[in-house]
């Protein structure tokens, strides 16, 4: 029997108009755990020419209105923050929602947002390297030493830890054969961008395996997941015109809707998504483009167990 199936969403926090209000985000959060998706999460921008909410605020949020779903960034853009008030913002999040934090982290981040930051983007690998590691020593160590190449802590600690053993997990994105293999070396999961098609994570993730493999690292406890952009409707052509503005607006009109996106009717979607089960997706992200309870339901009704049912 093939590992179980979970399904999350992914709460659409960027606008091109208007932000939706606080009670908007506050229901759509508390629908998506009645209707008993595994997890809501969330991109990251510090910089947009859109409305972007922060995610580890809008996270704390939805713990608040909520009790269950984890809570997962995909992804922070970690290389560009201070691991140390990253590390505290995090354990307190897990804390105050019970144990439910999931940190995606990745390299990525423009230019602008990385000077924004005070940070150099040629050194990003370097950073990430280094606060993956200050955070997995802040988040599970009493007293911290270390002298980084951009942190230096002495004899400091971050409490409350995590209530998350061994701390909160952390997931890195990124596609290039370069992060794969930090992956293989650092993470405890994939989650694979909206952009990537099918063949790009079968093989990603079969090279995750190989090189995890050339290192003696067990992935039995590896989450593999993917962020898909979702939009359920009577005809592809009405999905279409639901995804175009969210997508135009946040990535740009050249974003490959049709290629990347899962569009259309329920057995046009299952179909799409369906393919990425078999190449070994466990965790699904489904991005709708709007905080529309109406099409939640759609999805959790039309397309989640029949989805589910394919890793049995």
């Amino acid at each position: 029997m093939q590992e179980q199936i979970r399904v999350g969403i992914f709460v659409p926090i960027v606008a091109g108009g208007p932000l939706p209000s606080p009670e908007e985000f506050r229901d759509f959060c508390r629908e998506a755990e009645e209707l008993g998706f595994d997890s809501l999460w969330v991109n990251d921008r510090i910089f947009h020419n859109i409305n972007v909410l922060d995610s580890l605020t809008m996270l704390t949020w939805a713990a608040a209105a909520t009790q269950r779903v984890r809570l997962g960034t995909a992804v922070l853009l970690l290389a560009l923050r201070n691991a140390a008030l990253v590390a505290k913002t995090v354990a307190s999040l897990d804390y105050l929602s019970g144990g439910r934090a999931v940190l995606g982290v990745s390299l990525g981040g423009r230019e602008s947002e990385f000077s924004g930051a005070g940070a150099s983007i040629t050194e990003r690998v370097a950073r990430l390297r280094e606060n993956v590691a200050t955070l997995r020593r802040l988040m599970t160590e009493e007293r911290v030493t270390m002298d980084g190449r951009f942190q230096q802590l002495q004899d400091v600690g971050v409490n409350p830890k995590p209530v998350q053993a061994g701390g909160v997990p952390i997931l890195f994105g990124g596609g290039h054969e370069n992060s794969l293999r930090r992956i293989a070396e650092l993470a405890d999961g994939w989650i694979a961008g909206g952009g990537s098609k099918v063949e790009a994570f079968a093989s990603g993730r079969e090279k995750i395996q190989g090189f995890a493999a050339e290192r003696g690292r067990d992935l039995s406890s590896f989450e593999w997941a993917k962020l898909i952009y979702v939009a359920v409707a009577p005809d592809r052509q009405q999905a279409r015109t639901m995804l175009e503005p969210y997508i135009h607006a946040y990535y740009s009109p050249e974003w490959d809707i049709e290629g990347s996106c899962a569009l259309g009717t329920a057995d046009e979607c299952l179909e799409r998504l369906g393919a990425f089960a078999e190449a070994g997706v466990r965790t699904f992200i489904l991005g709708p483009p709007s905080l529309d309870i109406e099409h939640l339901r759609r999805i959790a009704h039309e397309v989640v167990p029949r989805l589910a049912a394919s890793g049995s």
